[in-house]
Parts: structure tokens; C-alpha cells; sequence
């Protein structure tokens, strides 16, 4: 057992010993930057088609063994490259290395065309391990042969960018760029987003690529805050800018917070290379502790009718936007010049509730005519306004006159008289039945079958004896009527000198 032990610790010391004596190192190195230009077989010159670079790696003999015939063993390449994309040169500036040495080995390395920018997932520029170059010595004494590797990783430029990032939240625009930020969202905004992507490849015909197949897209993925959308860019010429815009709103019950919208373009140049980039926009959502607000407001009718007793309906939608319910909510309509106020009271509006009400309420006979405004309010606590929004409402000129001016300074407008109003009314009645009557003589017949059925004499009638032939009968006369209505109106409107 003793022997047996003893002759494992020997061997194991022998191992030890050997590799102690044959021990190279290589360092890694990383050549090219964000302005790397690459190979282009595409481009006239030589120079252009084939694009080197220089680095240097250093070789440590880390044994016992001095360590001759030094050189470059194989090249490994990576990411789908070939040896010939790559066409890896070394120089050594000796072939003999001694114990303990470090020696510094020049190579020369092709940038490939098809060298990827930037990364497939954030499309974010940075360096690829391209290849594994590896070096070997031979042991003086031994024979032996000791090999070290260095990874080589490489960067070239992207040349497909995000230019220019402009949002708009309702009416209020921003320029940003990567990690900007917008606040003040409400639920409920819009947003309008405008995305400038360019092709940076100059039209210099070393250059002069395209990018093919660039995608456009935007994500907000949040649980509570979701939106996405892209546009296929098709082909984007060299130095060619594309905006592109979305526009999405905000939901009502999304909860305060920085949602995180993310940019990204993308594409391949004529070299399949990848280019694009990737940015992102926080986006703060900042709901208000009281917040009625006033989706809708529209008035029936929006062109008030002649005669007395003039009644105009206003309706509104209110949407609760608050971090709260409301108990004493409040909604106003009101215009001071065709003198009407209508105020809703003790108003209850659950958090991302909505409610819609109609006011009914009289305009007064002696408004003159012209287009006014009539404001809707909001209030929480009964007094404290929180939104409001106007709509605008024609009253006709009622007394013969063809012509009114507006209520706003600075604007005209044409209105019609009261008897111009009534004979549109009527010509319009007259057009509507003089279609119903068009539709009932051109009715089509049921298509005839096979099939025949014997009706007895006494079930028959005539068709002057049918309800159909009386509606047709009452619908001639109504149209006559009309047409002697309409004569008289026209007949009796003064004329104009």
C-alpha cells in the first residue's frame, strides 16, 4: 500500500515538474473602435477592399525550458468568419524565447466586411471575439511543445443610427436623446413619438452602402403599461434620413410610476453586417390627487333652431383621473352671453370611473345671432375647478337677414335667414320622400319557382283594394303638399333690390 502510494506522489511531482517546464502564456487583445472602418469589397481601391489592423500580443515563457522555434500554430476564427476574412499575419521579433522572458509578436489582422456592429438583442455597438490565435515553442532540451492562446476581439463602426428622438404628450414637445426622460403624463395622453433614423454611410465610393431590410419599432411593456409598434423600413440609401411617427394614449387606470420605452432600429448593410441602435425613454406617470376630467362636451343641436322657446341640450363625460374617489364632485355648463348656467351638485366618481350627463337648458329669444362659447366645468370638494372645455354654438340669423357676423372679434360668417332654414328643411323632407317612393317602385320581385298552389277566387283582391296601393297613395299626396309649401315660402320672402 506504502509502495503504491509512493509511486502516485512521484508521478505526480514528475507532472508537476514538466509542466512547470513547459509553460507559455499569450495576452488577449481587442483592436478596431466605434470608428473602425471595415473591408469593402465593394470599393475600387485595394486599400479599401482590404482593411488591416495592427496590435501587439506578448508571449511569457512562464517555465523551466528555454523555448525556440516560435510561432503562430493556427488561428481559430469565430462568429462564422473564415481565415480568408480574417488573413491573420504574425511577426516575431525573435523565435527564441528563455525562461522567465517575455517577447512581443506584431499581428496584422483583416477587418471582414461582415463584421456585425453592434449585438442581435440591444443592438449595442461593442467588440466581438473573432477569432483565437494560437502560439507555440518548443522545449530546447525536451523537444517538447508548449502552446498558449489569445483571444482577439474586434469593433468596427455602426453606421445605422436613432438621429432624433421628439415626444409630444398632448400639445407639449420635447427633444430628447438616449436615457431621456418625460414627466408629467397623465393618464388619459396622448403621446406622439417622431423617430429620425439615418444611414450613415457617406455617398464616397469607398462607402456607399445600403442598409437593407431596416426595421423601425417601439415597446412599453409593463404590466400595467403596454404599447408596441414597428414599421419595416425597407432599403435606406447611403447619407438617407427616414422620420418615422406613432402615436398611442395613455390608459386611464395606469398607476403612477417611470415606464420604460425602448427604441430600437435595425438592419444590414450590403456586406450582411449588423448595424442599428437601441435607446430608452423613461416616461413618468404622475397622477393627480383630484383630477375630474372632461372627456366629452357637445351641444344638440350645435345650430340653434328659430322661434320661441329655443332649448339647447349639453352633454358631458367626465372621467375620475384622481388617486382618489370622488364624494363632492360638482359639473357646470354655462355662457354668459346666451345667458344659461346649469350646475350638478354632490356628484359621487369612483377612481378611473366615468359618467355622462345631459343639461337641458333655454337660450333667451333675443340673443343676436352669431357663434358663442359654452363652458363645462369641473369641481371637487363642490368649489375647486379642476377641468374645463368649450364648444361653440351658432345661433341663425332669425329675422330675413342672409348675413351675421360671429361672436369671436376677428372672424365672419355667413348664416341662413329663417325662411331659408324652413325651406331646406322641407326640400330636404321632399328629397327623402321622393327616395322612399324612387325605392318602393323599384323594389325587386321574389324569383318565381316550380313549385305552383291553387288560391281560391275568394282569397284574391285587387291591387287597388291593397295597404299597398293606399301608402303609395298617401305618400303621392304628402309630396304634393310639400311641393305647395315650399311655393309658398319662396313666394312670400320680400325681395332684395
Amino acid at each position: 500500500m506504502k509502495k503504491t502510494m509512493l509511486a502516485v506522489l512521484v508521478s505526480v511531482v514528475a507532472l508537476l515538474l514538466v509542466s512547470n517546464a513547459f509553460a507559455l502564456s499569450a495576452t488577449a487583445v481587442t483592436v478596431g473602435s466605434d470608428r473602425q472602418s471595415a473591408s469593402n469589397p465593394k470599393a475600387r481601391l485595394t486599400t479599401d477592399q482590404n482593411v488591416f489592423v495592427t496590435t501587439t500580443v506578448t508571449l511569457t515563457n512562464d517555465g523551466n525550458e528555454t523555448l525556440n522555434s516560435l510561432r503562430l500554430n493556427s488561428v481559430t476564427p469565430k462568429l462564422g468568419l473564415s481565415t480568408t476574412d480574417l488573413s491573420v499575419n504574425a511577426t516575431f521579433t525573435t523565435t527564441t524565447l528563455a525562461p522567465n522572458a517575455t517577447t512581443s509578436v506584431t499581428v496584422n489582422i483583416r477587418v471582414p466586411e461582415k463584421l456585425d456592429a453592434v449585438d442581435s438583442t440591444k443592438f449595442a455597438e461593442k467588440a466581438f471575439n473573432v477569432a483565437d490565435l494560437q502560439f507555440a515553442g518548443t522545449g530546447a532540451t525536451s523537444g517538447a511543445s508548449a502552446t498558449a492562446n489569445s483571444a482577439v476581439n474586434m469593433q468596427r463602426r455602426n453606421y445605422f443610427e436613432i438621429k432624433d428622438i421628439d415626444i409630444c404628450v398632448n400639445d407639449r414637445c420635447k427633444s430628447l436623446s438616449d436615457r431621456g426622460r418625460i414627466d408629467g403624463i397623465r393618464p388619459g395622453d396622448t403621446i406622439d413619438l417622431r423617430v429620425t433614423i439615418k444611414n450613415r454611410y457617406s455617398t464616397i465610393e469607398r462607402e456607399d452602402l445600403d442598409i437593407n431590410d431596416g426595421v423601425l419599432e417601439f415597446e412599453i411593456d409593463d404590466r400595467d403599461f403596454s404599447e408596441n409598434d414597428n414599421v419595416d423600413l425597407s432599403d435606406i440609401s447611403s447619407d438617407e434620413e427616414i422620420e418615422e411617427s406613432f402615436a398611442f394614449s395613455v390608459d386611464d387606470d395606469v398607476r403612477d410610476g417611470t415606464f420604460k420605452l425602448e427604441i430600437k432600429t435595425f438592419g444590414r448593410d450590403e456586406n450582411n453586417a449588423l448595424m442599428g441602435e437601441f435607446n430608452t425613454i423613461d416616461l413618468r406617470v404622475e397622477r393627480q390627487s383630484h383630477d375630474l376630467t372632461l372627456r366629452r362636451l357637445a351641444t344638440t343641436p350645435t345650430v340653434l333652431e328659430c322661434g320661441v322657446n329655443r332649448v339647447m341640450r349639453i352633454t358631458t363625460t367626465v372621467t375620475n383621473l384622481g388617486k382618489r374617489d370622488e364624494n363632492r364632485a360638482a359639473i357646470e355648463v354655462l355662457s354668459d352671453e346666451l345667458k344659461i348656467k346649469d350646475r350638478l351638485t354632490g356628484v359621487r366618481l369612483s377612481q378611473d370611473d366615468s359618467r355622462t350627463d345631459t343639461f337641458t337648458v333655454k337660450v333667451a329669444d333675443n340673443v343676436k345671432p352669431g357663434t358663442y362659447r359654452v363652458s363645462a366645468r369641473t369641481f371637487f370638494d363642490d368649489t375647486a375647478q379642476s377641468d374645463e372645455g368649450t364648444v361653440d354654438v351658432t345661433v341663425p340669423d332669425c329675422t330675413g337677414s342672409t348675413t351675421s357676423t360671429t361672436a369671436d372679434s376677428g372672424s365672419g360668417s355667413t348664416q341662413l335667414s329663417a325662411d331659408e332654414i324652413r325651406q331646406a328643411q322641407l326640400e330636404a323632407q321632399l328629397a327623402e320622400l321622393q327616395a322612399q317612393l324612387a325605392a318602393k317602385q323599384t323594389e325587386p320581385v321574389a324569383p318565381r319557382t316550380t313549385t305552383r298552389t291553387t288560391t281560391p277566387a275568394s282569397s284574391l283582391s285587387s291591387f287597388t283594394s291593397s295597404g299597398s296601393y293606399v301608402a303609395l297613395l298617401a305618400l303621392v299626396v304628402l309630396i304634393v303638399v310639400v311641393l305647395i309649401v315650399v311655393l309658398i315660402v319662396k313666394s312670400s320672402r320680400p325681395r332684395v333690390e
